[in-house]
């Protein structure tokens, strides 16, 4: 399987005191330190409910993407996938997600898992191509320039 490596962004490493609700702070590292797979994807599901106008929310959603992955989930990774190209339709996590789970039906004979939007997704005219960039190791970097 697919093992979509989601590294903490900059804001999670950012200081408790720098944010004006500490406890929001506190419940995101809570849900992103818990050890079991299934129960940080639940948390941090629960945090983006909480709070939903939070800088960390999208990574919440990248967190419990992965974690429902590493939980041996797809169908609740699709999920939290869909929901997370709804508050950002250019996350390169989610749309790569989709693709893979697109193809793996593919290949196991649903040929309804080939549609439009995932060929479009991993087309180079996709809206978010233009602002990919390489980093020094040649891998495409999913933080904007």
């Amino acid at each position: 399987m697919l093992a979509v490596a989601v590294v903490a962004s900059d804001l999670a490493a950012q200081d408790r005191k720098s944010f004006q609700n500490p406890a929001e702070y506190d419940n995101y590292m809570s849900a992103l330190n818990t050890r079991d797979a299934a129960k940080r994807a639940t948390a941090m599901e629960v945090f983006a409910a909480w709070y939903p106008t939070s800088v960390l929310r999208i990574d919440a959603y990248e967190q419990a993407m992965a974690a429902w992955q590493a939980a041996n989930q797809p169908d609740k990774a699709d999920f939290i996938a869909g929901k997370l190209l709804q508050v950002d339709p250019d996350n390169v996590h989610s749309l790569a997600y989709r693709v893979y789970v697109g193809r793996m039906r593919a290949v196991q004979g649903d040929r309804s898992a080939i549609s439009p939007t995932t060929t479009w997704a991993v087309s180079p005219s996709m809206p978010a191509a233009p602002r990919m960039t390489r980093g020094r190791s040649g891998v495409i970097s999913t933080r904007w320039s």
